[in-house]
């Protein structure tokens, strides 16, 4: 583990010095890139080389022969590293594409078996297969931050410096809802879904066994009686590797009324897995993949398959109790690889949250959406909305994951003036809120913390913590909506990811969702999507 500090400076017009330290610490994997993708981790972030400790942005994984990839010199990238004597035993994995942290246009080929993860204890926990204590206490923190601080302010020839303060307050409790009131969306698979119907979903083995495991089955035909709709199941007996043969297969299932499967398989790798819920997606069928072995005292990881499994096949796991200002909330981003991205948008429509849907995103060369997509994607669920409530919305909250591009909202916002809809638009950035520290008491779920220039910080934690989380910074860039009422709808909305079922996200649903779409389509490609129905969340 390395121990260090990432620091933020600003300087403001009257001169006046704003510090941000973050006391950080990174993890140095045991082992090697390609070992760490074999046993089906995502690619991290960051990686290290193994010989030399230089550390690298992780661009991408490339599917070029190494062989076939000349360097500068005349070399190979396979001779190279081997004329270095870094390569044994003939094994040098696959192509990653790295950059220099500072230069991350400039793209290097490397290869997975000389470059190692690096993780922060953020990675560890997203990732969430660990059972480390991962959180550092805030009061340690608070500690370790104020001594870095000092120790800059004496090189900045700053005497005394002082901590911003700013008053918080604590926010209403959301009230989320599936048949009756419950806690957690996993509580939904015990009393019954917000809206359900008569629904079909098949298993797939790729263990060579058969037949649902008894446990598995036994929960969902309970969800489906507490729901108070029907359940039919059925089994696909195919072969991946048989592309033909196994779309064919897929899409029998779907013509007898299949809408989402269930896949039980052996860890694959990160491309076998993306593979393979391409071929699902041809066919218009979400999957639902499930490692084996699986116990039924892995209840978290049973429950968050099913609940996956349930939203995929466009069923409403939960919804929220109240009356908001927004009647639509639309989360934009964009995402995807660096020199090629997507913007997308999902959507909570209705004040409750109860109708999820996604939109098709649009190929783009940077992270700025141009404007006419904005509005179409934007009209789009206007349509939905519509069509569901027989009306269109008085109010619409757009949210921006990130700094909001100029202009990229300007023509959405003039068309809801010429319908006469109401709007906020809201960027809301992961970071760039710094850590923030109670002077007394203690933090919490759901606390508002006011600046200055309709910008505000929001604490989404949701359940216990030892550590210091970071809170959101968000931007109030348009509309009329009071600060505090604003705040709440999207902090309520941080409760309707139907896919987690003990935890919750940081951001509100739609950003969460758009941001989770726009990954899945930049690994997955567009052209897969034609035949998916648009409520069913295939990317959760």
């Amino acid at each position: 583990m390395l121990k260090g500090a990432t620091l933020d400076l600003w300087v403001s017009a009257a001169g006046e010095i704003i510090l941000e330290v973050d006391p950080t610490y990174r993890i140095l994997c045991d082992r090697t890139l390609e070992a760490w993708l074999a046993q089906g981790h995502p690619p991290p972030k960051r990686v290290k080389n193994t010989y030399d400790g230089r550390t690298w942005e992780l661009l991408r994984l490339g599917e070029e022969d190494p062989k076939s990839i000349l360097l500068s010199g005349g070399l190979s990238l396979v001779e190279y590293h081997a004329s270095k004597g870094r390569i044994r035993d003939g094994r040098w994995g696959r192509v990653a594409w790295v950059a220099n942290a500072k230069d991350a246009k400039k793209e290097i080929p490397h290869l997975t078996s000389l470059l190692v993860p690096v993780l922060t204890l953020e990675d560890l926990h997203e990732e969430g297969g660990s059972n480390l204590v991962l959180s550092i206490p805030w009061n340690q923190r608070q500690e370790e931050t104020r001594k870095v601080a000092l120790l800059v302010a004496r090189k900045l020839g700053v005497e005394h410096p002082k901590p911003v303060e700013a008053r918080a307050c604590r926010m209403r409790m959301p009230e989320l809802r599936a048949r009756t009131k419950v806690g957690k969306p996993a509580d939904a698979l015990r009393v019954g879904l917000y809206r359900a119907q008569e629904t079909t979903l098949a298993l797939l083995r790729l263990d060579g066994a058969r037949g649902w495991p008894d446990f598995l089955l036994r929960a969902l035909e309970h969800t489906f009686r507490a729901s108070q709709a029907r359940l039919h199941v059925r089994e696909i007996h195919a072969d991946p590797s048989q592309t033909l043969a196994f779309r064919e297969a897929l899409a029998r299932a779907k013509e007898a009324g299949v809408q989402a499967v269930l896949v039980l398989t052996p860890p694959l790798s990160w491309e076998e897995r993306n593979r393979l819920k391409a071929l699902f997606l041809k066919e218009g069928l979400p999957s639902q993949l499930l490692n084996l072995p699986i116990q039924k005292e892995e209840r978290h990881r049973l429950e968050n398959a099913l609940l996956g499994l349930l939203a995929k096949a466009g069923l409403q796991v939960v919804a929220l109790k109240g009356t908001y200002p927004a009647d639509l909330a639309v989360g934009f981003d964009a995402g995807g690889r660096k020199s090629f991205r997507f913007g997308g948008a999902a959507c909570a429509v209705g004040s409750d949250g109860g109708h999820l849907l996604w939109s098709l995103p649009e190929a783009q060369a940077g992270e700025s959406i141009p404007g006419e997509v904005v509005w179409d994607l934007l009209e789009e669920a206007l349509l939905v909305f519509k069509r569901k409530s027989g009306r269109l919305p008085s109010r619409v909250l757009l949210l921006r994951d990130g700094f909001l591009p100029k202009d990229e909202f300007t023509l959405a916002l003039e068309k809801l003036r010429q319908l006469g809809i109401g709007f906020d638009l809201v960027s809301v950035r992961k970071s760039g809120g710094g850590r923030i520290y109670p002077t007394r008491g203690s933090l919490s779920d759901g606390l508002l913390v006011p600046l200055e220039n309709r910008t505000f910080l929001l604490l989404t934690v949701h359940r216990e913590f030892r550590g210091t989380p970071r809170p959101l910074k968000l931007v109030h860039e348009e509309g009329d909506t009071p600060l505090e009422v604003l705040a709440e709808q999207i902090y309520h909305l941080t409760r309707l990811y139907p896919a987690s079922g003990f935890a919750f996200p940081r951001l509100p649903a739609p950003l969460h969702l758009a941001d989770r779409l726009v990954k899945e389509v930049g690994r997955l490609g567009v052209r897969h999507l034609k035949e998916v129905d648009r409520e069913k969340v295939f990317f959760v």
